[in-house]
């Protein structure tokens, strides 16, 4: 790996490592040690992400799952910070980051660099890096929810009980989980148009039905079927979770699936 080195990578998987540990080593609460050690894991996979992009737009997968990885962790701090029980869910959201950043690290494939393009670009790129972390924190709600619901079932104990503890409640899981579906579908609905705005400049059609544009445009319809359920019928618990992972597998082989399967298996 040249840029950025091995070392900075695994650095960045280390600093996540205090995340992933502090649930289980202490009295788990939102202070300033949560804090400390949560913006630790941010800063460093943000610098990973940014070395990636000092040269231009990078188009490898590593570039691609660094990036999310940052993108997560910087929408996830905010939904902690004024969300209820929001916070409990790094829990289950540091681990999978971090799996993340490790895929990236072994898969190094920085790829070549496009050039920088209009303002529109960024803004595309951008939309679509949030839509992602903001369904992946939703989809962590609704795995929160399911897995609560299950300890509840089966009257808990084990090791599924020791994480349900830790994890927010299950009124608190699906309405965050609604929320943060609703406010992936609004920014989708931006991304999609900024996409629609990035090829009219460039001098090509409205819409280009390549898989990512139809794995886009059917995580779009799934989550707008879900909350119009939702606000019909109140649909929730383990369909809703199952919808949600639906939209959230649509939108991973769209964005990193879609590289990876177009530089390693094609």
């Amino acid at each position: 790996m040249t840029s950025p080195t091995l070392m900075v990578s695994l650095a960045a998987l280390a600093a996540m490592m205090p995340a992933i540990l502090l649930p289980h080593m202490a009295v788990f609460r939102r202070d300033l040690r949560y804090w400390v050690v949560l913006v630790l894991a941010l800063t460093m996979s943000a610098l990973v992400a940014a070395d990636h992009l000092s040269a231009g737009w990078p188009r490898g997968v590593t570039p691609a799952l660094w990036l999310t990885a940052a993108t997560t962790l910087a929408v996830f701090l905010p939904v902690a910070a004024v969300t209820g029980a929001a916070w409990r869910l790094s829990v289950l959201l540091l681990p999978y980051v971090a799996a993340i950043g490790l895929l990236a690290t072994l898969v190094d494939d920085p790829g070549a660099a496009l050039a920088r393009g209009g303002a529109w670009t960024g803004v595309h790129i951008a939309v679509s890096l949030v839509t992602y972390g903001l369904l992946t924190v939703a989809a962590a709600a609704g795995l929160a929810a399911q897995l609560q619901a299950h300890v509840l079932k089966t009257g808990g104990g084990g090791r599924a009980g020791r994480w349900a503890a830790l994890l927010p409640a299950v009124a608190e899981s699906e309405r965050l989980e609604f929320r943060l579906l609703l406010a992936s579908e609004v920014v989708l609905a931006l991304g999609m148009a900024s996409g629609v705005a990035v090829r009219l400049l460039n001098g090509a059609g409205i819409l280009v039905f390549d898989h990512k544009t139809v794995l886009t445009i059917a995580a779009f319809a799934v989550i707008g079927a879900l909350l119009l359920l939702h606000a019909r019928s109140g649909t929730r618990g383990r369909g809703a979770a199952r919808v949600v992972l639906l939209a959230y597998l649509l939108l991973t082989l769209a964005y990193p699936g879609v590289k990876f399967v177009s530089d390693f298996l094609i």
